[in-house]
């Protein structure tokens, strides 16, 4: 059985295709968990209309729950050990 190279090529594409899902899915949980959104539903929503669901989560994510976000600055005080 030989593997013609256009068969390569789709199975390559395809591969790629599932990894960016996969790593796309990862960063949306994570974020929604964070933003106080149920990650499930969320990555579900966004695997179903990718990569237009991605780009619409990253649009019009809401603010993190804790209210930290990239224009805070980092305080040793919030993150002492006890």
């Amino acid at each position: 059985m030989s593997i013609d190279i256009r068969d390569a090529e789709v199975l390559l594409m395809g591969g790629l295709f599932l990894l960016a899902i996969g790593v796309a899915l990862g960063f949306v949980a994570r974020d929604a968990r964070l933003r106080g959104k149920p990650p499930i539903l969320v990555a579900v929503l966004v695997m179903l209309t990718f990569p237009l669901g991605l780009l619409l989560w990253i649009i019009l994510r809401p603010e993190p729950l804790n209210g930290s976000g990239r224009n805070q600055s980092f305080r040793l005080e919030d993150h002492r050990l006890q």
